[in-house]
């Protein structure tokens, strides 16, 4: 087939598949601005805001299209996030249907494990207020530093499971014992670092898109589903080229969408 489409449509790769290419570290800047790079970058965040209007459905489905954008990314594909469309609902579903149930669990988790960092520390604090010395002061630096460890164990843990879930579509495969911690383990030091950053400029985003309006908040939701999503696939890239092994990921292949669009002329595929 060509090589090329118009400015105006970004090509589809019939056999996206090339060899590992080199990257930079895992960047937070970098994944920040992986939801703008697309010339249809506001379109596709408003539909996908749209989408989020609808409970539990809309964040399954574009958890769903995050999920296949990150597949897409793996295949070093030109346009991972495409526009919503209702032709790929059943892909994104499916997709979306793991990965969502296992970031409800995280953030869950993370949610418990910051009231219980903050009910050690001010255990400690009150052992400081009321008894003071050494001892206080030890247990003040054993409940900041429990804090941190269960903190940091979620997000491990978390980050893992989530990029497994996104890459096998599969729930049982995501959770696959002695595979998570391994996993999660080899890039520790890493991905700690990375969302230290990440985590604080994506509150922070959140309560300024919130306080524009009602609705300011779903783009911003949706611009940090998929800077998350290309952060984790930076971490994993990491991983994979520091020996872990790769996992299964889905055969290339067009959208629905896409494939409707190539055989209509709309759309030309490239090849490799």
């Amino acid at each position: 087939m060509g090589a090329a489409s118009d400015s105006t449509e970004l090509g589809v790769p019939s056999d996206p598949a090339p060899g590992p290419r080199e990257r930079p570290s895992v960047s937070v800047p970098l994944a920040l601005g992986e939801p703008f790079r697309n010339e249809h970058w506001l379109s596709r965040t408003l539909v996908a805001s749209a989408w989020l209007l609808i409970p539990i459905v809309g964040f399954v489905v574009v958890r769903g299209w995050a999920a296949v954008g990150f597949t897409r990314m793996l295949q070093h594909h030109p346009d991972p996030f495409p526009r919503l469309r209702l032709s790929d609902l059943r892909i994104y579903l499916r997709h979306g249907a793991p990965s969502a149930s296992v970031l409800l669990a995280s953030l869950a988790l993370l949610g418990f494990s910051a009231l219980a960092g903050v009910g050690l520390i001010n255990a400690g604090l009150w052992a400081t207020v009321l008894s003071g010395g050494t001892l206080a002061l030890t247990l003040l630096a054993t409940a900041i530093v429990l804090a941190t460890v269960l903190l940091g164990w979620v997000l491990l843990l978390g980050n893992a499971i989530l990029t497994r879930a996104e890459i096998s579509g599969r729930l049982g495969q995501a959770l696959a014992p002695g595979s998570v911690w391994p996993q999660a383990r080899s890039a520790w030091a890493r991905t700690l670092f990375a969302y230290s950053l990440f985590v604080p400029l994506a509150l922070l985003l959140l309560t300024v898109g919130a306080s524009v309006g009602c609705l300011g908040a779903l783009p911003v939701w949706v611009i940090l589903e998929l800077a998350s999503t290309h952060l984790r696939y930076q971490i994993y890239e990491r991983q994979t080229r520091g020996g872990v092994p790769r996992l299964a990921a889905p055969v290339p292949k067009l959208l629905p969408s896409e494939a409707r669009m190539v055989s209509s002329g709309k759309l030309e595929a490239r090849t490799r």
